[in-house]
């Protein structure tokens, strides 16, 4: 859930500029993060063939394969995002200033319990499908002989954003070859957002007072509360043959909070009054929005005696909200994987996955347009221990270890911008453009299960 826009400034652009960058700077996409082992091993491609806590999120009939009760922890480790944007600004003369930045993420991914019961499965599950920690700085500067002064700019943006869904799911045997199952999703999502954005002419001293200048910083932070649903089928028409299909409903935002602290201050070149300004606002409201668009997933997986092949697709309707500065295209993505049990504790796997960007192109400066390519490595351990069943309800407990890659290259628009250079005309400070962006995202994966 993005933020509500808020009341502009006398300057609209600087605050449309800056309240759009520190708030809505996103490079994950929707994808960004596979939760749970199975999707670790297959690329996300598990729509068919997902039986542990995570069919919460990927399909809910999956629950009703799972056999005995079933706990899953399981989390990144470790995630980093590696930004280049070639020249993100420059000057109206030509003078450029490129972005190099890094994004590094601690995120658990997912909680899950699962309790079998004759024909039905119930479970409960805390995700963690979306995280954000992204700091930007660039600066550039240049001497202008026309005014015997240096022309500087800065600009610093940090942004942090997670998204929490706790999810409630049952699924039923409708047959040895049919399953259904539902959930229900709880959506909480928390982020802020600082930025500084300043420009203006030195003349290098100590005490310098500059014949022309702005500068424009900003705080935002906001939280929402949502809800979705989920519905799920998976069915196997011959031996060895999956397919399965789920649909989560579009997210509804039932309860937003928004706050922002900022400034502006500005000085012509020319002779006359300068501008200061500055606004501390909150807003909370009740009410019911769509911010998430439905997401139809559909997939297909055979089975040999160790060996599964599995492949995914998946597709997301045009979403518009200009309450919450939702402007989605049509999306879709695809996924495939193959899982080969070398042994009866040790599992192998690898995906191919596409998280493809549902924005619009890139019209203002932090704007984000990227389409992600990438793969996955795994390999999973489970070992059972044998109880003693005259002194034990359980014959045995079973505990698994899933150890990860994930690596996606990510390629795209990021939005820049030209600057002005003479302060002539404050109506035409900045012009935005498109700057050509490279992203590699890493990630580590553990997870961890206990079956009893």
């Amino acid at each position: 859930m993005t933020r509500p826009r808020l009341a502009p400034f006398r300057i609209a652009w600087a605050v449309a500029l800056l309240s759009s960058v520190a708030s809505a700077a996103h490079a994950g996409n929707d994808d960004s993060v596979l939760i749970g082992d199975e999707a670790v091993l297959s690329g996300g491609a598990v729509t068919a063939t997902v039986r542990t806590g995570a069919a919460l999120w990927y399909n809910p009939a999956g629950l009703a394969r799972v056999a005995r009760d079933t706990v899953d922890v399981s989390g990144t480790a470790y995630a980093l995002r590696l930004y280049r944007v070639p020249r993100l600004i420059e000057l109206f003369g030509g003078e450029q200033a490129d972005a190099k930045l890094n994004e590094v993420l601690v995120i658990p991914t997912a909680v899950t319990y699962v309790r079998p019961f004759r024909h039905a499965r119930l479970a409960l599950g805390i995700f963690v499908v979306d995280s954000e920690n992204l700091t930007l700085r660039s600066q550039i500067e240049s001497f202008q002989p026309a005014f015997g002064l240096t022309n500087e700019w800065l600009l610093a943006i940090e942004s942090k954003s997670e998204q929490y869904r706790a999810v409630i799911g049952a699924a039923w045997d409708l047959s040895k070859r049919l399953s259904i199952g539902f959930s229900v999703q709880g959506i909480y999502q928390a982020s802020s957002g600082t930025a500084l954005f300043a420009g203006g002419f030195n003349d290098g001293t100590v005490d310098s007072r500059s014949p022309g200048f702005i500068s424009f910083a900003t705080l935002l932070s906001e939280t929402g509360i949502g809800l979705a649903a989920s519905l799920g089928v998976q069915w196997e028409p011959i031996d060895h043959l999956l397919i399965g299909a789920s649909v989560i409903t579009p997210s509804v935002a039932i309860y937003s909070s928004v706050t922002e602290s900022s400034s502006l201050t500005q000085a012509p070149i020319v002779a006359g009054v300068g501008i200061f300004d500055t606004s501390d606002s909150k807003q909370s409201e009740a009410r019911a929005d769509l911010v998430f668009p439905a997401r139809l997933r559909l997939g297909l997986a055979y089975e040999w005696s160790r060996v599964t092949v599995s492949v995914d697709g998946d597709i997301q309707h045009r979403l518009s909200n200009d309450r919450f500065n939702v402007d989605r295209g049509r999306v879709w993505n695809v996924r495939a994987g193959v899982q080969g049990n070398i042994s009866s504790t040790v599992s192998l796997g690898a995906g191919f996955f596409t998280d493809r960007s549902p924005e619009k192109p890139v019209a203002d400066l932090g704007d984000i347009d990227v389409d992600f390519y990438g793969f996955s490595l795994g390999v999973s351990y489970l070992k059972d221990r044998r109880l003693d069943p005259s002194t034990e309800k359980r014959d045995r407990l079973s505990f698994g270890s899933t150890f990860g890659l994930r690596y996606a290259l990510g390629k795209g628009d990021f939005g820049g911008a030209q600057l002005s250079d003479t302060f002539a005309d404050f109506s035409d400070l900045l012009r935005p453009r498109a700057r050509a962006a490279t992203i590699h995202e890493i990630a580590l994966y553990v997870g961890t299960s206990f079956l009893f």
